[in-house]
């Protein structure tokens, strides 16, 4: 079907049943109403696909029935990660591989956040937070959402014969009552509606409509799942260090009870493949729809074609092909909107042409959008998968186009074994609709990748200790009483400073004449433990560090330093590195 346009933009208005009773005046001004919200049906949902990064705002579309620019209060935002890499560098921004991952777009500003963490493994960890990743974000856009209410639910659609409708056939309160109640059907035919965040085992009520009340049943809502992230499930708050790197991640949704069900896996130290249950959460939007409520159709609605108001005008005349062209766009308006699925897609696979279970209309490739989110991101079998990145490629739809990269020991990341990941995909069927597609991501992986894959960025989350008395201050020295101390504040829930003390400084401005080492020690419940030392080779200025494994203090603990008993060199300083929880 060649796409709809509209010379004006509709709009709505709830016609009460009484206004066409019998023994009341027969208004051209109602079917006119008629008219117009049929139109307003046709065009009450549209969806827009765009690709953004973290700090971008959806844009504000335009409708292409009818050039109508939708305020942001008519919007609502699903999204998936369409690739996690670096935009810029097409490749990920910290060392190793994935640790967790956050992403949202707000409902209300359309603002697009990402946070995409790394680490490595072991206690040198070298966590490291980005905003990689670019999220394709799908805009649907539903006219007056907010505005629309509908005095009592509307229930069922019954069709009108096309014979209704002759030369000398009577407009009778019958037909002008069903015509009423059939062209509002087409405002409320189909809804999205937001539906919240949900973790693992938690179940999506049903959905009512703000429209006219109308209570949804489980069977006519189609539901689908947006990652918000995959880190602790209650609350956002960086992993337990110990669970080590991401793995593969999955998410489902039972369609008819509407249970979630989530699982993380993360990679230990050893490479074990471990899944959790208390990690990861999903924004989850209803697709809603009433198709199940119109019966008696008569023909394909196909065949809309807009009506000029000038016809509803006093003094006109109601002819019989005006309303039997009302009676196509009533139904047409009923059934633009459908949706198929949600269903699991693997690599290759091809997501076929859909066909309305109502009245048989084939939709045209054109006429189909696609919502997709990962279901699983499962990269091989075996151990070790640990996630550095994946993505798909938009251009190649409807042709499923998934890489899911994993990390082997020593690298580099490899992209071997595709057949394993699915993708969630809900058709959004739409007559008289265009589709785009969105740009192709890419990947550019380094020649070096099994080394370069450390950028150096930044530790997140980093708890540091200055100490610099001056250029000519001599450390006290004392076996029993440390010179300087530091305690655990409560602000914070740990802090752990890794083997080797790694990324951590330490100098003198004086040369000691011979090797001098200060010890670093750990007070905890009244128990004092010697955990490590600064070291000075004799004539150095600069320090190596003692520190055998990873050390975790909690609020109240010490850490506190001793000098030797003979003073020698001076101005020492030193910045020790850490991370905090």
């Amino acid at each position: 079907m060649p796409p709809i346009t509209l010379s004006t933009i509709p709009g709505f208005a709830d016609i009460p049943a009484r206004s066409l009773n019998a023994e009341q005046v027969a208004l051209a001004s109602h079917i006119g109403h008629m008219a117009a919200n049929a139109s307003f049906g046709l065009c009450q949902l549209e969806v827009f696909v765009g690709l953004y990064h973290d700090g971008d705002t959806v844009s504000l579309p335009t409708s292409s029935f009818d050039g109508y620019t939708y305020d942001r209060l008519e919007l609502m935002y699903a999204w998936t990660v369409q690739s996690s890499v670096n935009a810029n560098t097409n490749w990920i921004s910290g060392p190793d591989s994935l640790w967790f991952a956050a992403w949202k777009v707000d409902q209300t500003t359309g603002l697009v956040s990402t946070l995409e963490a790394y680490r490595r493994s072991g206690s040198n960890y070298q966590g490291a937070q980005s905003s990689d990743g670019t999220i394709c974000v799908f805009t649907i856009a539903q006219r007056q959402r907010t505005n629309i209410i509908i005095a009592t639910p509307l229930t069922a659609y019954t069709d009108i014969a096309d014979s209704a409708f002759a030369q000398d056939k009577a407009w009778t309160t019958t037909l002008a009552e069903q015509m009423n109640i059939n062209a509002k059907f087409g405002a409320v035919s189909s809804e999205v509606i937001y539906m919240g965040e949900f973790t693992d085992s938690q179940t999506v009520g049903v959905a009512t409509s703000p429209k006219d009340g109308y209570v949804y049943s489980h069977s006519q809502m189609n539901l689908i799942h947006c990652w918000r992230w995959t880190t602790t499930a209650s609350a956002f708050a960086v992993p337990d260090l110990s669970r080590g790197q991401l793995g593969p991640f999955q998410c489902t949704i039972n369609q008819t009870t509407g249970v979630v069900s989530i699982t993380v896996q993360m990679i230990d130290n050893n490479g074990n493949l471990n899944s959790y249950h208390d990690m990861g959460r999903v924004a989850v939007f209803a697709l809603c729809s009433r198709s199940n409520l119109i019966s008696g159709i008569s023909a394909t609605a196909n065949a809309f074609a807009e009506l000029n108001s000038a016809f509803f005008q006093p003094g006109s005349t109601l002819r019989a092909s005006t309303l039997s062209q009302l009676n196509k766009n009533c139904r047409e308006a009923a059934l633009t909107h459908e949706f198929f699925g949600p269903t699991s897609y693997a690599n290759g696979a091809t997501i076929p042409l859909v066909t309305s279970p109502v009245d048989s209309y084939a939709y045209t490739r054109d006429e189909m959008f696609y919502i997709w989110d990962w279901e699983d991101t499962t990269n091989q079998t075996g151990t070790h998968l640990r996630l550095p990145l994946f993505l798909l490629n938009t251009a190649s739809l409807p042709t499923i186009s998934l890489q899911v990269w994993r990390l082997p020991p020593g690298g580099p990341a490899l992209d071997d074994n595709n057949t394993l990941a699915r993708v969630s995909v809900t058709v959004v069927a739409i007559r008289g609709s265009t589709h785009s597609v969105p740009a192709s991501p890419t990947v550019s992986q380094p020649a070096n990748s099994g080394t370069g894959i450390d950028q150096n960025a930044p530790i997140i989350n980093p708890y540091t200790l200055v100490f610099d008395p001056g250029p000519s201050y001599q450390l006290p020295g004392s076996t029993t009483v440390p010179f300087l101390e530091h305690v655990i504040s409560g602000q914070i829930t740990s802090a752990s400073f890794a083997a080797g003390l790694s990324d951590s400084v330490a100098g003198c401005r004086v040369a000691p004449a011979g090797s001098y080492s200060i010890t670093i020690k750990k007070t905890t419940g009244g128990v004092t433990t010697s955990i490590g030392s600064i070291d000075f080779a004799a004539s150095a200025t600069t320090a190596t560090f003692t520190f055998s494994s990873t050390v975790t203090f909690v609020p109240g603990d010490t850490i506190s330093f001793f000098a030797p008993v003979t003073a020698d060199g001076s101005g020492y300083f030193w910045t020790l590195t850490g991370t905090r929880q």
